[in-house]
């Protein structure tokens, strides 16, 4: 319904979904031994891909940009891949200015197609 409305108001806006970003091996583990409420489970990369691929159908059938800018910070370019811990935070899932730096390269090199 956002996409629609800011569609409708706006329409030369350029809307972009931005996927969400890997965590560490290390911040997986932790995660798996937590006890969570049923149905929100575990925050996994595997969890986190699911969301992606959601998001990048989403912006398929909604004819909007979708942003992967998670190979620059992944250990390598699986799409399993863990987020590389050199751009973690000590939590293994809050990102660097590092991090974060690489990923503004990656977006302005990779300009919305409109």
């Amino acid at each position: 319904r956002l996409i629609n409305a800011i569609k409708e108001e706006t329409p030369k806006t350029k809307i972009v979904i931005q996927m969400c970003y890997p965590i560490t091996y290390g911040a997986e583990q932790e995660e798996l031994l937590k006890v969570r409420d049923e149905g929100v489970g575990q925050y996994t990369n595997e969890k986190i891909n699911e969301i992606n691929s959601k998001l990048q159908s989403l912006a398929r059938e909604m004819k909007v940009f979708y942003l992967a800018s998670n190979g620059v910070i992944k250990l390598n370019d699986q799409e399993a891949s863990p987020l590389d811990p050199a751009y973690a935070d000590t939590d293994g899932m809050r990102l660097t200015i590092e991090a974060n730096k690489r990923i503004e390269e990656y977006i302005r090199e990779h300009e919305v197609p409109y």
